[in-house]
């Protein structure tokens, strides 16, 4: 981060300066004293279940030069400056939304349902052969973690990268005021946190409000096939570019073929043909977060032949389809999150995963679905009972529903409450060449068996 004055802060914030201080600027800010440093600009955040004024006394401790607080009964060191402002939340989103303009930054915004992270890292991993670049750390993509990023980047960065995340109507408006995106990528629109946005259509609504903050010179970049598609042209006032398989697509991929870890397709650019091409990642899904991927590389300026070089040093996160083998058996480890469409993803992964073992599922509780919880829950066992899986083994209240819909006699079905019970029953029934799939919401942690396994079969041998 580049130098911020205590006046530049007072602007941003609107501010009220209640302790002069001895610090004049800052060059760090911090909202955790875990890990506050001497003379950052510490924002006391306020949540449902924490208040960081709590916990000032750590940042005095660390010599923060500079605090911005809402609670005015907190005592202020002479030597510290301070800011009172009604909502730190905001301070610290307006704070970046300043630095952001101030510095000049070319703004990559990747959201939507699914493939958001995996978009990002995509477009982060190529773009940064050619120019220096700033790119959300994991999922760190709400209303702490963006600013955060952009107050981590310094003059040296010239784009910046940044994942959108949302759950609540009203939170992309706060997202798009921050980070006034020159380019924004919509991955899809389908049912993901629909506890908190009604439905799929409220899911469309709150993704939208992006759009608020795109001028006619900026690129809204939308799957072709997105059943929104028309909705999001009404709305969006500069052009649109479209990928997908749809033969209108600007950016398109035909004759997809996945073979282990990698997919192969023929791809087509705004109607020329450039051949067949290569991408390192597994999952027929992931071809359209490429070509997302590749349109907001080039609308920032870059050749798709210079791209092309560069496929080879494209990243995915891990925990998403991530293959993993142990002794005699193969993990796949899709963990990290879990909705209905991604799910769907997953089963069909497991269904294709060609090995002369069985085939295990572990399933657990998809998360922020509301009142379609059982429902979706259900859908899915309805999938897994078509496929080819041999063992279900579901994790969770909600996840028990899916086992409800299994019916054919030979697929094995093992309910349990939660992942610290999954460890034996999962190693009663896994033996050598199978391959266990692990999908569910992050909250369930599903990865804790891993180390399990690693751990068992490091010192009992091959399976």
């Amino acid at each position: 981060m580049e130098k911020l004055t205590v006046r530049e802060i007072i602007k941003a914030t609107s501010g009220t300066l209640i302790n002069k201080g001895a610090a004049a600027e800052v060059s760090a800010v911090s909202t955790d004293t875990r890990s506050a440093a001497e003379n950052d600009l510490f924002i006391a955040l306020k949540g449902e279940r924490y208040d960081a004024h709590n916990f000032l006394h750590q940042a005095f401790e660390k010599k923060c030069g500079a605090v911005v607080v809402s609670n005015l009964n907190i005592r202020i060191p002479e030597n510290v400056t301070a800011i009172a402002v009604d909502d730190t939340l905001k301070a610290l989103g307006d704070i970046a939304g300043y630095y952001r303009k101030k510095m000049g930054y070319k703004v990559i915004a990747v959201t939507g349902s699914n493939g958001k992270t995996t978009t990002k890292d995509i477009i982060g991993s190529i773009l940064q052969n050619f120019v220096e670049a700033t790119v959300t750390k994991g999922t760190e993509n709400n209303l702490v973690g963006v600013p955060l990023t952009i107050l981590s980047a310094d003059s040296s960065k010239k784009v910046l990268v940044l994942e959108l995340g949302i759950n609540h109507f009203g939170e992309m408006d706060s997202l798009g005021a921050i980070t006034q995106p020159d380019i924004v990528i919509v991955t899809n629109i389908l049912a993901s946190h629909i506890e908190f946005l009604n439905d799929e259509y409220g899911v469309f609504k709150a993704k939208s409000e992006i759009c608020a903050y795109l001028t006619n010179q900026s690129k809204l970049i939308l799957n072709r096939q997105n059943k929104y598609f028309a909705q999001y042209q009404e709305k969006a006032p500069c052009s649109i570019v479209s990928f997908g398989c749809d033969i209108e697509s600007d950016y398109k991929a035909v004759n997809i073929k996945c073979s282990g870890n990698s997919v192969e397709f023929d791809l087509s650019i705004r109607k020329k043909n450039r051949g067949k091409v290569r991408i390192p990642v597994k999952g027929e899904h992931n071809v359209l977060n490429f070509l997302s991927a590749v349109a907001a590389i080039e609308m920032s300026g870059f050749k798709w032949e210079d791209i092309e070089k560069n496929i080879g040093a494209l990243v995915t996160p891990q925990m998403r389809l991530e293959t993993i083998k142990i002794d005699g058996f193969f993990v796949i480890n899709d963990a990290y999150n879990a909705n209905p469409c991604s799910t769907e993803i997953a089963v069909n992964e497991l269904a294709g995963f060609e090995t002369a073992g069985k085939k295990i599922m572990v399933f657990a509780n998809m998360l922020e679905l509301g009142e379609k919880s059982e429902y979706y829950h259900r859908q899915i066992g309805k999938k897994v009972e078509q496929s080819n899986i041999d063992v279900f083994i579901t994790v969770g209240y909600m996840a028990e529903f899916a086992g409800l819909e299994i019916k054919k006699e030979f697929l094995q079905v093992y309910s349990i409450d939660n992942v610290d019970s999954l460890f034996p029953v999962l190693n009663d029934v896994i033996a050598k060449n199978d391959v266990v799939l692990l999908k569910g919401s992050r909250g369930n942690k599903l990865e804790k068996v891993i180390s399990q396994l690693r751990n068992y079969y490091s010192k009992e041998g091959v399976v």
